[in-house]
């Protein structure tokens, strides 16, 4: 099992849930500041003077596929399969039982 902590800066946990979730999924490219607590406070510093808003550091803990906060990403697919399964199931299945039942 693989554990990886991404310290994000950012305005509220919420968000920095949002981006750590992005970042996980490659939709937002790994800077090294999330990899660096260090580098992180600093970034937080300058985005508060930036955008004059308080910023913090929010550890997210990211398990092999389940992150801090319970979400599975395994069930999206799973999830998805299961539904092709069912569709196929009731159109192929379904024209087959309406044959049979026609013959009774």
């Amino acid at each position: 099992m693989t554990t990886r902590v991404l310290h994000i800066p950012a305005k509220s946990l919420n968000e920095a849930r949002v981006i750590a979730h992005a970042v996980d999924a490659g939709r937002v490219p790994c800077l090294g500041q999330y990899l660096d607590a260090e580098r992180a406070e600093v970034a937080a510093g300058a985005m508060s003077a930036t955008h004059r808003v308080e910023h913090a550091v929010y550890p997210i803990i990211m398990v092999d596929g389940v992150s801090d906060d319970g979400r599975i990403r395994v069930a999206k697919l799973a999830d998805g399969i299961g539904q092709a399964v069912a569709a196929f199931l009731i159109v192929i299945g379904g024209s087959y039982l309406v044959g049979l039942g026609t013959l009774l």
